[in-house]
């Protein structure tokens, strides 16, 4: 599996190192999904479907060292690899050319030592758990200042030989495009400018969906919104949850599961109140992410 390749705590697995890989399980799987909330019809046939929950992700590795010479120097690496720790961290593997990374936990390792160990042949099992099932693409980032209007034609016209259009405006709006197959959650940043700041708050809007600062946000105060977990916090400490107004979480759609298009969301950024800064800036971040 030579196009297949890990990556853990710094350790490459597969790919064209000697640590060969021969089965991934868990990782493009979908194990049981829960349906625990759907309900028994009365006097009739069959359930009334509730939704349909996905539950912690458990992937499995098991292929062999296979190099008689680096074999010790291997084992050491895999070993040095694995330890036990509570936190999770990035687990990263590519398959079907497509590299995808999920919040992981070590759960299990086996080298056994078995009748070809002499020969450098030494097979391993390594498993992880993943309490997150979605698995996620490279951060993608987009900004933009709030919305103004263009210059306009400057007056003498063709005054210099050319037809001055004058600056261009602002729309205000960002195109966030999901690739995969699972709705993505947006990191959305604020920065308020450094003059006037944004004294009556800011707006963030998408498909008739709405979070609403309604506070003042000071010059060179910054306010981070993550629509997936709900936290909303000043210079990435403190907490401003309940300064919002309305909190309908905005999502990036998934793949059109019909046509298999992009999903994508248009936001657009708004102040609250006339006065603002025109150096405030929205930064949205977010993954492509997949089941």
């Amino acid at each position: 599996m030579a196009d297949t390749e890990i990556l853990w705590r710094g350790l490459t697995i597969g790919g064209d190192t000697d640590i060969d890989v021969h089965e991934i399980s868990g990782w493009d799987d979908l194990d049981d999904l829960d349906t625990s909330l759907d309900q028994p019809r009365v006097r009739a046939h069959g359930d009334h479907p509730g939704p349909i929950y996905s539950r912690a992700r458990t992937v499995t590795v098991r292929g062999a060292i296979a190099n008689r010479q680096a074999r010790d120097q291997l084992v050491q690496a895999v070993l040095g690899a694995t330890p036990v720790s509570s936190e999770e961290e990035p687990l990263t593997i590519e398959t079907f050319g497509r590299r995808l990374t999920a919040g992981a936990r070590l759960v299990r390792r086996s080298l056994p030592v078995g009748e070809d160990y002499a020969s450098g042949h030494v097979p391993f099992a390594l498993a992880w758990r993943c309490t997150d099932p979605l698995r996620y693409g490279p951060e993608k980032s987009l900004s933009t200042a709030l919305p103004a209007s263009g210059g306009g034609l400057a007056w003498p016209l063709f005054a210099n030989g050319v037809l001055d259009w004058g600056t261009a405006g602002t729309s205000g709006q960002l195109v966030l495009v999901n690739e995969g197959t699972a709705d993505a959650g947006i990191v959305l940043e604020v920065a308020a400018g450094t003059t006037h700041g944004l004294p009556s708050g800011f707006e963030i809007s998408a498909a008739g969906r709405r979070i609403t600062y309604g506070t003042a946000v000071p010059p060179g105060q910054h306010i981070e919104i993550d629509t997936e977990t709900g936290a909303v916090l000043a210079e990435g400490t403190a907490d401003r949850r309940l300064e919002l107004l309305n909190s309908d979480w905005l999502l990036v759609p998934g793949r059109d599961q019909q046509t298999g298009a992009p999903g994508s969301l248009t936001v657009q950024f708004t102040s609250l109140g006339g006065t603002r800064d025109p150096a405030a800036l929205l930064t949205a971040r977010w993954e492509d992410t997949y089941w």
